[in-house]
C-alpha cells in the first residue's frame, strides 16, 4: 500500500539511531464493530473487514494511516484517532469532527492522521463515520501503543 510505504520511508528518513528502536508499528483491520470512546465493542464483533489501518508510534507522535477500501463512492469520511489511557479515552471527540478521508468513484480512499501522544497513553484506536451519516462507520480495535 503506497500510504504505508510513504509513512515508513517518512519515518526511516527522520529517524535517528537512537529513536529507530523506539518505532511502533500496529497494523489492524476497519470493521463495522460498534465501540464506545474508551475503544470498546458494544454488541457483537462483527468480522468482514472494509479495509486497514497502520498506526505507527514514533518518540511523541501518533500517526494512523487509514485505507478505506469498501467504502461508499465519492463520500467524505470523518476519520477520529482516539488514545486510551487509564481504560479511558483521553479525547473522544463527535462525529464528524475529524479529519476527512473522501472516497474515489471505487469506494476507495486513504488519510494520514497524526498528533501528539499523550503521556500514559497505552493504546489507540481509529473511529470512521461517513459525515453526513454517523451511523455509517468503520472502526478498529484498540491496538497498543506503548514502547
Amino acid at each position: 500500500m503506497k500510504p504505508t510505504l510513504w509513512l515508513l520511508g517518512l519515518l526511516a528518513a527522520t529517524a535517528s539511531t537512537a529513536t529507530a528502536a523506539l518505532v511502533n508499528i500496529q497494523s489492524t483491520s476497519l470493521t463495522r464493530t460498534n465501540r464506545n470512546c474508551a475503544g470498546v465493542a458494544q454488541g457483537a464483533l462483527q468480522v468482514p473487514t472494509f479495509g486497514t489501518v497502520q498506526v505507527v508510534r514514533s518518540v511523541n507522535q501518533l500517526v494512523a494511516v487509514p485505507v478505506l477500501l469498501k467504502g461508499s463512492p465519492n463520500t467524505a469520511y470523518s476519520v477520529r484517532l482516539i488514545q486510551i489511557k487509564n481504560g479511558a479515552a483521553v479525547s473522544c471527540p463527535s462525529c464528524p469532527n475529524g479529519q476527512t478521508l473522501t472516497t474515489n468513484n471505487a469506494g476507495i480512499g486513504y488519510v494520514t492522521v497524526q498528533q501528539t501522544v499523550t503521556a500514559g497513553a497505552t493504546g489507540a484506536w481509529v473511529a470512521v463515520n461517513k459525515k453526513t451519516d454517523c451511523n455509517d462507520f468503520f472502526t478498529t480495535p484498540v491496538v497498543p501503543i506503548n514502547n
